[in-house]
């Protein structure tokens, strides 16, 4: 038996439409795409630094321009410093709040990293005040 061969078209995919599809994913992937809000630090501003209530032996802490922090009554400290005295400072009075003092013109990381340390050793309340609204005495510092 001989068997004959045909000679077949190949079959075209049309592509013609291809560019509305692409467009439709498109528009559809945008529409339901959910945009994930970043948190921010969530914060109460006193209604008056003058009538602000500190506790008896707060975590004293001032932030200057170039980054440094003085640690009241123990002068300049690093970040894992700071930590330790909170720790300390915590063990004593356990409801103890920080005060960050912060000078104009410092850069957000820094406040940051402090925030976080104190976090980290368990502060649970941290005052934010104007190092030139509430002057205290860190010149001996």
């Amino acid at each position: 038996m001989n068997i004959l061969k045909r000679n077949k078209k190949k079959p075209n995919i049309s592509s013609a439409s291809m560019s509305d599809i692409a467009f439709l994913l498109i528009i559809f992937f945008m529409l339901t795409t959910v945009f994930a809000l970043e948190q921010g630090i969530s914060y109460q501003m006193p209604e008056s630094v003058r009538s602000l209530k500190l506790d008896k032996a707060p975590i004293d802490i001032l932030i200057k321009n170039n980054g440094t922090y003085l640690y009241k009554h123990y002068g300049t400290v690093s970040l894992a410093r700071a930590k330790n005295l909170a720790y300390a400072r915590l063990a004593v009075y356990s409801e103890a709040q920080a005060v960050l003092r912060v000078e104009d013109d410092v850069k957000y990381v820094h406040i940051i990293d402090m925030i976080d340390t104190l976090l980290e050793a368990g502060v649970k309340k941290v005052v934010f005040i104007s190092a030139e609204d509430y002057p205290d005495d860190f010149s001996k510092y």
